[in-house]
């Protein structure tokens, strides 16, 4: 008899009791959020959605696949408001399942530890949806609780599969999980739509957002989209898994939005919103490491150049954010 177990309650269970598996009879696998490229062949666009999964989108295409990221953005990738859109392509009937989907997580929270209050959950749910991407600091989301209850309570955000964390490595050998620091991490929200749902984003946000006076919004979207698409590797057979490098400790001081590892390299990742944007962080990084190569993502199409930085000189490439899952393609070269 095969048997199919599922749920956002699932990780907290296995790692909250003691269970035995069969070795060798188990298979886990990690599904997240629909890729864009999924979202693309809800849509209708399959020749669209092979062609950046084969990491070749035309330059014609461009500025028809940043307007189907602007859709991507605030419908998201959960199964039912995909569903729904693709269905009725109506906004309203989106926002109203992502609202569903939310109070589901919510009236599912006394369930995760019935020892922790549920205001207490619900409220630092709703807090870290608004510090999504800075370091972590227990204290600064709720000064009336305690850092350990708040801990114990983003572990159980993080089990849960809500939030992704990204660790701190210091990116000095492979593979990146083996320079971790587990007390220095980042958070991303499972999805892009419901986190629109929380910032209260709607259609006309995302369409017309201003990069003079919306910077921070403009440049969290981008970051959440690239953080959910680059969580999921090897076809679902590993839990999601995030990188990023700090440096905060001196009077140098720098941060990259992740680091990658492709073809046995460990590769630099900055995401841009625009077409501006300075990359001082990327270049200390890549200056102080030697790197020979690094990844910018922003509205620009494909693009490389060398740069020269401190005397080092490395090469740039810049994709479109769109482009993210042609990152898994095999002739990809950074």
């Amino acid at each position: 008899v095969k048997v199919v177990a599922a749920g956002s309650l699932l990780e907290i269970i296995l790692n909250q009791n003691e269970i035995s598996f069969p070795v060798g009879r188990v298979t886990f696998y990690h599904l997240g959020p629909m890729t864009f490229t999924e979202f693309l062949i809800a849509m209708g666009k399959k020749k669209e959605a092979e062609l950046i999964l084969k990491s070749k989108v035309p330059n014609y295409l461009h500025e028809a696949l940043l307007n189907e990221l602007k859709k991507f953005y605030y419908v998201g990738g959960m199964p039912k408001a995909v569903f729904n859109y693709q269905k009725t392509g109506s906004l309203l009937d989106v926002r109203e399942t992502q609202r569903d989907i939310v109070q589901t997580y919510i009236s599912d929270f006394p369930k995760y530890n019935r020892r922790i209050k549920l205001e207490r959950i619900e409220n630092i749910f709703l807090k870290l949806s608004f510090n999504l991407g800075r370091k972590m600091i227990f204290q600064k989301i709720d000064p009336d609780y305690r850092s350990l209850e708040i801990k114990k309570i983003v572990q159980l955000l993080m089990d849960a599969r809500i939030f992704t964390p990204a660790y701190h490595t210091d990116a000095v050998r492979f593979p990146l999980r083996s320079s971790i620091d587990l007390d220095i991490f980042k958070l991303y929200h499972l999805d892009i739509g419901l986190l629109n749902y929380f910032l209260k984003t709607d259609w006309d946000d995302i369409t017309n957002l201003n990069l003079t006076t919306e910077p921070k919004i403009v440049g969290l979207l981008a970051e959440q989209f690239i953080s959910q698409h680059l969580s999921y590797n090897e076809n679902g057979l590993e839990p999601p898994e995030l990188f990023y490098w700090l440096r905060d400790k001196s009077i140098q001081k720098a941060e990259l939005d992740f680091i990658i590892q492709k073809n046995k390299k460990m590769i630099p990742v900055e995401v841009k919103s625009s077409k501006s944007g300075h990359l001082k962080s990327l270049l200390y990084f890549c200056s102080e490491t030697k790197n020979k190569s690094a990844l910018r993502f922003s509205t620009e199409f494909f693009s490389d150049e060398k740069v020269k930085y401190c005397g080092h000189v490395f090469n740039l490439s810049t994709w479109p954010i769109y482009a993210v899952e042609g990152l898994k393609a095999d002739q990809v070269k950074l």
